[in-house]
């Protein structure tokens, strides 16, 4: 009798190992991110790993294992990250890596694996968290004296020139309708005190507005095109700073996104910025098209009539004549509006 009670403890102690090890890990939730997925070279932040028992059951272990990207710095010298934890009825816990990243360019994390094993410890059972994670370095800003003389110069004298465009909201009077104005301009007081159709005359109103644009159409050295990605930040930055609305275009491919370029509307504002600095880390040292089909499309969905500022990593991009006609044609529509910096040219 007392052989059948211990070969019955005996089954049903395999049975329970068996049973938990394939259900140790049913009613745990994993999720991980980067508390900044647009960060700085050398800005610190954390990569955040949470799991949580979403059941009524008692986890007795549970274990997080994760590999970091070679290029990611640890403060803890290890190349993987291990956490183990007990968890009870509906309890998250939540675990920060802190790392640091050097380079430009855009990182993608590897899946964490999580552990789950019986109440004997004997066994584990394993799964890879499915979450698509990334982190963008941004180019750092660069400051020295020639950069800023000659942006200074520039948007010292840009800024105080004036493209004219109405403002339906400042009303100066009246005129008499033409034929060629929208319905939406009709004074209709006016028009029926007058007894002829008159239109509302709205206040000319001037805002200054600039077109950035990164040329990766070259082939300079790495050093030169990095510099050049530095710059066009540095560019962009003093335009927030000076409250100038700016859009951006670059035809330098982009990692984990289009093969096209990128581009970003008109604006100003955190928002606005975060965008454009996206893009400079996506941005790849490969053209997706030439120069002259990048600052078509930039005039086609502005106009020219606005100031052009051209970031490129080397010198010569006058020397094709299809590019020289599209700047000689901006320069005059701008009122010579138009600043080339080139990164050889700080960067000798």
């Amino acid at each position: 009798m007392t052989l059948f009670f211990i070969l019955f403890l005996i089954l049903l102690l395999v049975a329970v190992q068996k049973w938990a090890l394939r259900r140790c890990l049913e009613s745990v939730y994993e999720d991980y991110w980067a508390e900044k997925t647009v960060t700085d070279p050398e800005e610190p932040f954390s990569i955040i790993l949470a799991v949580r028992n979403q059941s009524r059951r008692y986890l007795p272990f549970v274990k997080v294992e994760m590999q970091v990207p070679e290029q990611f710095r640890l403060e803890e010298k290890a190349e993987r990250v291990v956490r183990s934890y007990t968890l009870r009825p509906w309890q998250e816990v939540r675990f920060h890596i802190p790392v640091r990243i050097s380079r430009r360019g855009r990182y993608v994390l590897r899946h964490p694996v999580l552990l789950g094993g019986d109440f004997l410890g004997l066994k584990e059972n394993t799964r890879e968290f499915r979450q698509f994670r990334e982190v963008i370095v941004a180019p750092a800003e660069v400051s020295f004296p020639a950069l800023e003389q000659a942006l200074g110069s520039f948007l010292g004298d840009y800024s105080v020139q004036r493209f004219l465009y109405e403002d339906p909201i400042l009303t100066v009077g009246c005129r008499e309708y033409t034929g060629r104005e929208p319905m939406k301009m009709i004074a209709w007081k006016q028009s029926a005190r007058l007894g002829t159709w008159m239109v509302h005359q709205y206040d000319h109103t001037v805002e200054p507005a600039v077109t950035v644009l990164l040329n990766m159409d070259t082939r300079e050295e790495p050093e030169r095109i990095e510099a050049a990605y530095s710059i066009a930040r540095t560019v962009c930055a003093t335009l927030e700073d000076r409250q100038i609305k700016y859009d951006f275009a670059t035809n330098a491919s982009q990692a984990g996104g289009s093969r096209n370029g990128a581009s970003v509307s008109e604006g100003l504002g955190e928002t606005h910025f975060r965008s454009v600095v996206e893009c400079l880390g996506r941005g790849m040292e490969e053209a997706a098209r030439p120069f002259c089909r990048l600052i078509e499309e930039a005039a086609l969905q502005n106009g020219r009539n606005r100031g052009l500022l051209v970031i490129t990593p080397g010198e010569g991009l006058e020397q094709s004549a299809e590019n020289a006609a599209e700047l000689d044609r901006w320069r005059r529509e701008s009122g010579e509006n138009v600043q080339v910096l080139c990164a050889r040219t700080f960067f000798p």
